[in-house]
């Protein structure tokens, strides 16, 4: 079996844990070569460890870790995914831990989810279109070393909207006004 098509496990763990600081810092070297800013001065696992937040590890069977990604709250409605990664020999991770975010921010409450990518990043910004995110107006600013950042975002609860057509009449209590005699 190649590891493109390994069986993984997706669960919620410690972002300070000894597999999420490695896998964290896999993301910011990463990072670091092809953007020149790790973006680990933004991360604060204290964000993830909050009951409207969390943080998630993908494992092999065997208990390796492959991937990674954090959720934590922006607004009451709205959760923003922070350090998703998955190793690049690790096909459909990254896939499996986005769709974990989702579930558990929505088992949380939140309505909707949003998160920045690089604008360079093309890989990324295909990823996400490809999970049903759509562009939105930015958050954030700038990245560190003042690249340009592009912001998505997706409901992960749909709201009910209101049926076509005329609406019956709600009606109301008669006051002693209207009382007829």
């Amino acid at each position: 079996m190649n590891q493109s098509s390994m069986a993984i496990v997706v669960r919620r763990e410690d972002p300070d844990s000894d597999d999420a600081r490695l896998l964290l810092d896999e993301l910011g070297a990463l990072l670091a070569l092809r953007h020149g800013d790790s973006g680990q001065a933004g991360f604060d696992p204290e964000d993830f460890r909050s009951t409207r937040g969390g943080f998630i590890i993908a494992r092999t069977l065997h208990g390796e870790p492959v991937g990674c990604g954090g959720f934590r709250r922006f607004s009451y409605e709205t959760v923003e995914i922070r350090r998703l990664y998955r190793r690049p020999e690790m096909s459909g991770v990254g896939s499996a831990v986005l769709e974990s975010i989702e579930d558990a921010a929505r088992e949380t409450g939140y309505r909707r989810i949003v998160l920045r990518v690089w604008a360079s990043d093309i890989r990324a910004i295909d990823f996400i279109l490809r999970h049903g995110y759509s562009s939105i107006e930015k958050f954030g600013g700038k990245t560190a070393n003042g690249e340009g950042a592009l912001c998505f975002g997706k409901r992960l609860v749909e709201t009910p909207e209101a049926p076509e057509g005329p609406q019956p009449k709600r009606k109301g209590r008669r006051g002693a006004t209207d009382r007829k005699d």
